[in-house]
């Protein structure tokens, strides 16, 4: 589904049942190199499958109905909110996608959810809960940043006591590669294991 903005929505039937916060790693192009595969975000995750978005460029050559993907997963640790009824903040500088899944799942819990972005997108594409504000990002996060339980930051924005996603490559999705070390407060971890989203 085109939503606009050059941004198109897939829907995969697929055993596999990531929950808010995990990844898979897709085969995007014939290969049989695990370095060939991309990391993607679902959202919308039910008991028949998941929805990706693609950004301009980022739609795999070969997307169409009944056309056959590999993927592996899923990867990551599960989104955990600090509040039953979680305030989340989510921050994009240019995508959303990554960050839907997180919503979806704070919403499921009854909480309240408020989207930051930077660049213009199809909102009307989003679950009308959402509440959408699109602007110069430093002063939107420090208008919203005391009243949020939880913060999810995906883009190059420094915001203290953030999660933000870890964006390098993550090859293997299991942590035998050591390629994702990554410092955070904790010390250091590997995204594929302890992420991809990092306080």
């Amino acid at each position: 589904m085109d939503i606009g903005f050059g941004r198109v929505r897939a829907t995969f039937a697929c055993p596999i049942l990531p929950r808010a916060g995990q990844f898979l790693l897709m085969q995007t192009a014939p290969s049989d190199a695990l370095l060939h595969r991309t990391v993607v975000y679902p959202f919308a995750a039910d008991e028949k499958g998941f929805s990706l978005e693609f950004s301009p460029g980022q739609q795999p050559a070969a997307l169409a109905p009944s056309i056959a993907f590999d993927v592996l997963g899923a990867f990551g640790k599960t989104v955990q909110f600090s509040a039953r009824q979680p305030r989340t903040l989510l921050v994009a500088a240019h995508d959303p996608a990554p960050a839907l899944a997180i919503a979806d799942a704070a919403l499921a819990q009854r909480g309240e959810v408020v989207l930051l972005l930077g660049q213009p997108y199809p909102i009307h594409s989003l679950r009308p809960e959402l509440e959408v504000q699109v602007g110069h990002l430093p002063k939107l996060i420090a208008q919203h940043q005391s009243w949020a339980d939880d913060i999810f930051v995906h883009g190059d924005l420094k915001v203290s006591q953030g999660h933000h996603l870890y964006t390098n490559l993550m090859p293997c999705g299991t942590g035998a590669c050591q390629a994702c070390y990554v410092r955070s407060k904790a010390g250091m971890v590997m995204a594929c294991k302890q992420g991809p989203w990092i306080k």
